[in-house]
């Protein structure tokens, strides 16, 4: 009886042993499988590639009613500032709270940015409308948009599409949406280069 009390007990531990190798082995081959996939999937990534990508310029970057409000822009603006078009929501405010909310706007694009030289700065957005039934893409941004530029300060003038674009008025509008110091600077900077002129 003794005999048949060891025995049974040998099967119990021999049980127990495999089952403990048969863990151990799958637990090794997960943890070889993971790191073998985790390396192939960073080697991609950091990888530099050596080969050629095909792909074609997107020309002309801006055309028709967008291109000639640029050029008006340009002109109008004063020298201690430029503007670019097309750009990117996120490159020019950063999350400050919840990423799923930022998200939504951060891969939008806004038709013009306006950029103080000195620092690259932006100074404010422009939203070109087109108010008619066109086939260009000229439309008003989304609101949440506008009102989130506006939480950080960043004035955002609407113009709309039209045959002749009058520079005074541009740059009257660009100058009612600076703050008072910005103001104050760029009269500043004009008496000292022009001492004469009157800049009121």
């Amino acid at each position: 009886m003794r005999a048949f009390l060891l025995a049974g007990e040998s099967d119990i531990f021999l049980a127990i042993a495999i089952f403990c190798l048969i863990v151990a082995i799958g637990v090794i081959m997960g943890s070889v499988l993971k790191k073998k996939l985790d390396y192939s999937q960073s080697h991609t990534k950091g990888a530099r590639f050596e080969g050629q990508v095909r792909v074609n310029l997107h020309k002309p970057f801006i055309a028709g009613e967008s291109f000639r409000f640029y050029n008006a822009l340009q002109r109008a603006l004063p020298v201690e500032f430029i503007a670019f078009p097309n750009i990117g929501v996120d490159t020019i405010v950063k999350p400050a709270g919840d990423l799923v909310t930022y998200n939504a706007i951060g891969g939008k694009y806004l038709d013009f940015v306006i950029f103080k030289k000195e620092g690259m700065v932006p100074s404010a957005v422009v939203d070109l409308i087109d108010p008619g039934v066109s086939l260009t893409s000229i439309s008003k941004q989304h609101e949440v948009i506008t009102k989130t530029l506006r939480t950080v300060n960043l004035p955002v003038l609407e113009f709309m599409v039209d045959d002749v674009y009058n520079e005074k008025d541009i740059l009257t509008r660009f100058l009612d949406s600076q703050d008072a110091y910005t103001i104050a600077m760029l009269k500043k900077q004009r008496r000292a280069k022009n001492p004469d002129e009157d800049y009121e």
